[in-house]
């Protein structure tokens, strides 16, 4: 349990430290398991690749990948799970839970409470999500340099594909659509504390709902998702020559803004006029 001791008002990054603090010690145990297993692994599958070892005449080799296989997978799951579980727990906790007594009572006011835990959930999304694919990059490159295959020329090669400017215009949607994510689940969590029984339900039917309408909505302005649209075009360019198809990122940039907008207004709304803590 991590003590609050604030003197005077509260900065937004004083909130951040605290959500740092509360939340950065599993993520850093999820970080490391998920780099170890990713080396060890990437070293077990070069010695295959290589012919030093072999799974059908090696029971004990056999039972070490299988080991590390599960492992590495398991803390990609565990990772992914806890981010999405963490971001709930925390928001309904700290908000509408029995800790929302605490937190209402502080120093600071709604703006930068609701912005210290979107701020944080989204950063710890973002790296979650790279953790992810560097794990992978990471095993990838082990087992090409092993083959004797140069990985970061490939690797260089294949990046080079998209032009600079689209992966910036990726990143940039990438950010948007996370900040929206966080708040896509905090206006859903907002939406099922309104309800005085059945709170979590309520939360889930509400997730469903705003995903439907959201959804809807974002496939009638955009026609393709800009992250197949990232996969599409780099395959499409490696053996075709040319991008999958015409993709505007502005349509897309338009729209996570505005729900950002709609989900951070919904939840400000919500729990200033309509807080019903636990």
């Amino acid at each position: 349990m991590i003590s609050l001791e604030f003197k005077g008002e509260i900065y937004v990054w004083e909130l951040l430290k605290y959500e740092f603090k509360a939340t950065g010690k599993w993520y850093g145990i999820l970080f490391t398991v998920l780099a170890i297993a990713s080396i060890l692994l990437g070293l077990m599958v070069s010695n295959i690749t290589s012919g030093g070892a072999s799974l059908q005449n090696s029971d004990t080799f056999g039972i070490i990948y299988g080991f590390f296989s599960i492992i590495f997978f398991s803390a990609c799951t565990a990772l992914a799970i806890s981010n999405l579980v963490i971001t709930v727990r925390r928001f309904y906790q700290n908000i509408y839970g029995r800790e929302g007594y605490l937190t209402w009572t502080l120093p600071a006011n709604a703006h930068q409470i609701i912005l210290s835990k979107m701020t944080m959930a989204t950063i710890w999304y973002i790296a979650s999500i790279l953790g992810i694919i560097f794990s992978f990059i990471i095993m990838i490159a082990i087992v090409a340099i092993g083959s004797g295959v140069d990985f970061f020329q490939q690797f260089g090669m294949l990046l080079s594909y998209i032009p600079t400017v689209t992966w910036i215009q990726f990143l940039f949607y990438f950010i948007l659509s996370s900040i929206s994510g966080v708040l896509f689940l905090y206006l859903a969590i907002s939406i099922g504390q309104l309800f005085q029984n059945h709170r979590v339900l309520m939360a889930f039917v509400s997730v469903f709902v705003l995903w439907i309408i959201f959804g809807t909505v974002g496939n009638a302005l955009y026609n393709a998702n800009p992250f197949s649209y990232l996969i599409n075009s780099i395959y499409s360019i490696s053996y075709h020559g040319t991008p999958a198809m015409a993709f505007s990122y502005l349509a897309a940039y338009i729209y996570e803004i505005i729900k950002i907008v709609l989900f951070y207004l919904g939840i400000y709304y919500i729990t200033q006029t309509k807080l019903n803590l636990e």
